[in-house]
């Protein structure tokens, strides 16, 4: 449940207008976006257990595979 809402408040930041500090102060108002952004997504990526994320990789591949056959015919 803790995982579920770490990865919701990821992506709720990121797309929110809100930030932590604002954007209009000179070079610290966009290093949140740099810095604490990329460190939630990669925190979310490895909260994704691996089991899931090899089957999302097989799947994404066989249907690359898929379009290139299609587009090819």
């Amino acid at each position: 449940m803790i995982n579920t809402f770490r990865i919701i408040s990821t992506v709720a930041y990121a797309l929110s207008p809100i930030d932590l500090i604002p954007d209009f102060i000179p070079v610290i108002g966009y290093l949140d976006d740099l810095i604490i952004l990329p460190l939630m997504i990669s925190l979310s990526l490895k909260l994704i257990p691996s089991d899931i994320m090899e089957v999302s990789a097989t799947t994404r591949n066989w249907k690359t595979v898929n379009k290139l056959l299609e587009l090819t015919s």
